[in-house]
């Protein structure tokens, strides 16, 4: 009798413990309805706040790859250029062809509201510098520089060699300090350089070398062009830009972009134009709501140092 009173015991036991289970799992399943929905909304929140960061840090890269293409054309942009455009136009030999054409260092173009085209003609250090005092009569000079100059740089096999923008060099130390030169040829540290002005010049010793570029700077279908004068057509350097509008300020030499730069997640449009210092002029002119990206604007300010008759150089 022994043994089936301990059977019997164990069978209530585990009775008793299959129902406690049950308990157990009821309570359990309660209290998950119970939680669910706020911890699903609470990822699901975390999930779109993780989003509208991302979208924000992408369209902030895109707006700082312009701002950094930029940033050293201005900053040398005028240095030993003619300011005026007649000046301008006369130091080049009044050539019909860009960027020889064009109203000076820094001019604005295609206006439209939305976007416009910079056009800015700065200086690039080459490195070198005029080991001699040396003086152009007649238009001609021939300095000896420091060190002999890149080949790389110039494109000898022209026939007219002031057809390139890869040939004309500035030394901003020069007198007249403004006065761009083409380099005619280059024999090991000697240059054979040549003035369109009718004015002599002179080169001091020491007077560091300058090559002339010419760029130019536009949006069009969602991407930031620029064009750089030694080669051809227009190269795209940053995504996502769907407008660029450039302002000049002459008095104060001061140059103004405007971005409207799109995100990159689908889903976060809907709302207002996220505004970073542009003018409501400028933004009013997206409909946000429409977009099928969210929309950020960007405002940039640089002040060009060599530009306008008070440039001040470096």
């Amino acid at each position: 009798m022994s043994f089936l009173k301990e059977i019997s015991v164990r069978r209530r036991a585990a009775r008793r413990l299959c129902a406690f289970t049950l308990v157990e799992l009821i309570i359990a399943v309660a209290l998950a309805a119970a939680v669910t929905p706020p911890v699903a909304a609470a990822l699901k929140n975390a999930s779109r706040l993780y989003k509208i960061c991302r979208d924000e840090r992408i369209a902030e890269r895109r707006a700082e790859t312009v701002a950094a293409v930029l940033k050293m054309p201005l900053r040398h942009c005028g240095l030993g250029i003619p300011q005026s455009a007649e000046e301008y136009k006369k130091a080049f030999g009044s050539k019909i062809i860009a960027p020889f054409n064009w109203d000076g260092p820094v001019s604005i173009t295609g206006e439209n509201g939305k976007s416009s085209r910079l056009r800015i003609a700065y200086a690039f250090p080459e490195g070198s510098r005029a080991a001699e005092a040396c003086s152009g009569a007649g238009g001609a000079a021939s300095p000896l520089m420091t060190r002999e100059p890149d080949g790389n740089y110039f494109d000898m096999n022209l026939f007219d060699k002031s057809r390139s923008v890869k040939n004309w060099v500035l030394f901003p130390d020069a007198y007249p300090e403004k006065t761009p030169l083409t380099v005619a040829g280059i024999s090991g540290r000697t240059l054979r350089l040549r003035s369109y002005t009718e004015e002599d010049y002179s080169i001091p010793d020491g007077a560091p070398l300058f090559l002339f570029r010419a760029l130019e700077c536009w949006s069009d279908g969602e991407k930031f062009y620029t064009r750089d004068f030694r080669t051809t057509g227009g190269q795209p350097r940053a995504d996502g830009v769907i407008g660029a509008r450039f302002e000049l300020n002459d008095e104060k030499n001061l140059l103004t972009l405007c971005l409207m730069v799109r995100g990159e997640e689908r889903g976060l449009s809907g709302g207002p134009v996220k505004n970073r210092g542009c003018p409501d002029d400028f933004v009013k002119q997206w409909d946000a709501a429409a977009e099928p990206f969210a929309l950020y604007a960007f405002r940039f300010v640089w002040r060009l140092p060599n530009a306008g008759d008070s440039g001040a150089g470096l």
